[in-house]
């Protein structure tokens, strides 16, 4: 199981790395002018983080109790959720041009970290199950 959280841990930050060199490339070749307030190397710092506190979390759960992954994923979606939700008013009050790129950028990194990092979680709070579906198809 153990190694099961090193691979998703890997796994997010090379995902990270690789979004965010992608992301940089296309903001440089096709829109070279356009304003950020805002680092993205923020933005990327910021939602690894909790992809990777939430793969923690949840692998910590689950060690202990067999619902307490789902629980943890949930904990952390909503927390996340909640510090987007922060991070993004900050932006949206002012009305600047510039807060649009913000917003903009923000969502075209959460969406792919989300549907990464809740993949991973999926694997780590099916583990259990999944060892013992296949020690029982042994016997």
């Amino acid at each position: 199981m153990k190694s099961k959280l090193n691979k998703s841990i890997l796994l997010i930050l090379v995902f990270a790395v690789v979004l965010f060199s992608v992301h940089i490339t296309i903001l440089k070749v096709f829109l070279p002018d356009s304003p950020s307030p805002m680092p993205l190397w923020l933005i990327y710092s910021v939602l690894t983080f909790f992809a990777l506190l939430m793969q923690f979390m949840v692998y910590k759960k689950v060690q202990k109790s067999k619902g307490g992954g789902a629980k943890a994923f949930i904990f952390v979606t909503i927390f996340k959720m909640a510090g987007a939700f922060g991070i993004l008013m900050a932006f949206m009050f002012p009305k600047s041009p510039e807060s649009k790129y913000v917003v903009y950028h923000f969502f075209i990194s959460f969406f792919p970290f989300l549907l990464v990092e809740t993949l991973f979680a999926i694997k780590l709070i099916n583990h259990p199950f999944d060892e013992k579906n296949k020690n029982s198809q042994k016997h």
